[in-house]
């Protein structure tokens, strides 16, 4: 199933830079919300139908989630990507050259002639899911790029500390927020499973006591892909920003850049060859945890983790296994190493049970190779 969630008024996703007295006195909004924003909205509205609050979250699962418009997802431009000319719309594949001398950890480096050419793609820009697997696909890509301002617009707030006796305006401690507006086309969705929710529910959603309209739509995100049987190459684009214990680099991938990943009767072996990778994404927050002992929730601060952003993309080749199997185990699955309810967010005990985050975060989907980027990638 999947969950739209449409402002009543405005949104207010704090983004996880600090905000102190004396340091900072502006607060910026990220949008859209991280994936841990929707699991919060969507216990918070269902938790008294259920007894054991354990039983919630181990139902509870988020997969994709993002930003729609006119009820279409929209995806963040794949970063491997770039545009010769504005007026034609028409993206270009990157082409790759061998890492000789640099410390990069990567054999293969993006050519240096491509990413010295004009690149014209604005920051946060997305494109439509037809055009998404076209890319997957490797077919030309002349599409439409949407930029943040046809989707919402950014309004800003004043405020002052307030003092908590007299309930007068505190003196030097003034500060700005900035919100979201989004278009009267545009919502924030969520694909879960093993929870309901009756349309028209209105929840608290982000910061500031924001409220936001829960609507349900059938899950029709049809994005299937196939890989030809003696396929060697498959690129991985996150479409959702993904947390890996060791950074950019998934835990599973040893200092060879070579990994094995398993689940259940499935494994590859595959080997990291080069990847377009964004700024991190500061994620923190503020979790709930049952305290046995009181009998109630409590609030605890998250440790902060840098995320991997949503429209990186990385490029492996298949060392073992099968193709078919890659698909089974990356294609429309949440990759992240995080787990929201593990101490500090990583645990690998049992780990057959709890390979896929269950969250959001990470969520990949497989594509190919041109020909021209498979030559470049077997000149080892």
């Amino acid at each position: 199933m999947i969950y739209r969630f449409d402002a009543i008024d405005t949104f207010f996703f704090r983004s996880s830079l600090p905000f102190d007295i004396g340091a900072e006195n502006s607060v910026e909004c990220i949008f859209p919300p991280l994936p841990s924003v929707y699991t919060g909205a969507l216990r918070s509205c269902t938790l008294k139908n259920y007894s054991d609050r354990h039983d919630l979250n181990k139902k509870l699962k988020v997969g994709l989630n993002g930003i729609m418009m006119n009820g279409e997802p929209l995806f963040p431009v794949p970063r491997d990507l770039n545009m010769k000319s504005e007026s034609d719309r028409k993206f270009a594949y990157p082409s790759f050259e061998k890492n000789d001398i640099s410390s990069y950890p990567l054999e293969f480096l993006y050519c240096e002639s491509e990413m010295k050419k004009e690149n014209i793609i604005p920051e946060g820009a997305y494109i439509k899911k037809v055009d998404l697997m076209r890319y997957l696909n490797v077919k030309n890509l002349n599409c439409e790029m949407i930029s943040k301002e046809k989707l919402f617009k950014t309004e800003y707030r004043t405020g002052v500390q307030i003092e908590n006796t007299e309930r007068t305006a505190e003196d030097k401690k003034l500060y700005t927020i900035t919100q979201i507006h989004p278009n009267d086309d545009v919502s924030v969705y969520a694909q879960t499973q093993g929870i309901s929710v009756s349309d028209g529910t209105i929840v608290k959603f982000g910061g500031e006591s924001k409220s936001a309209i829960i609507n349900s739509m059938e899950d029709s995100l049809d994005m299937d892909i196939r890989l030809d049987d003696n396929e060697k190459f498959f690129k991985l684009y996150l479409a959702t920003p993904a947390i890996f214990k060791n950074g950019w680099i998934p835990w599973w991938i040893k200092n060879d850049m070579t990994g094995i990943f398993k689940y259940k009767n499935k494994s590859v072996k595959i080997k990291l060859l080069c990847a377009s990778i964004g700024r991190y994404t500061p994620v923190g927050g503020f979790g709930t945890y049952w305290d046995e002992k009181e009998k109630c929730l409590k609030s605890y601060p998250k440790k902060m983790h840098y995320a991997v952003p949503a429209g990186s993309v990385y490029y492996f080749s298949i060392e073992e296994g099968k193709p078919e199997d890659v698909l089974k185990l990356f294609h429309k699955k949440c990759i992240s190493d995080y787990r929201e309810h593990c101490p500090n967010g990583f645990k690998y005990e049992n780990w057959g049970k709890l390979r896929y985050c269950d969250r959001g975060f990470g969520y990949s989907l497989v594509g190919k190779l041109t020909d021209e980027q498979k030559n470049d990638l077997e000149k080892k």
